[in-house]
């Protein structure tokens, strides 16, 4: 969802693997879309929630428009 301009938010399920165990999880990001041309350059910020743990990621996305 791009609520201003190019500033992203995204709220998600997923699915962490450890091992032999899976754990559902939920995603909630932000971050901020650098256009070059039709790519995307964006710095964003994850925070994964499972019922045992916490987890932040952080890093840059390549996106491709078409």
């Amino acid at each position: 969802w791009h609520p201003w301009r190019e500033l992203k938010l995204s709220v998600g399920p997923g699915v962490e693997f450890n091992g032999h165990d899976s754990v559902f999880l939920g995603r909630v990001s932000v971050g901020y879309d650098f256009k070059i041309g039709r790519f995307t350059l964006a710095p964003e910020m994850s925070g994964d929630f499972t019922h045992e743990s916490r987890s932040f990621v952080y890093g840059l996305t390549l996106g491709w428009g078409f």
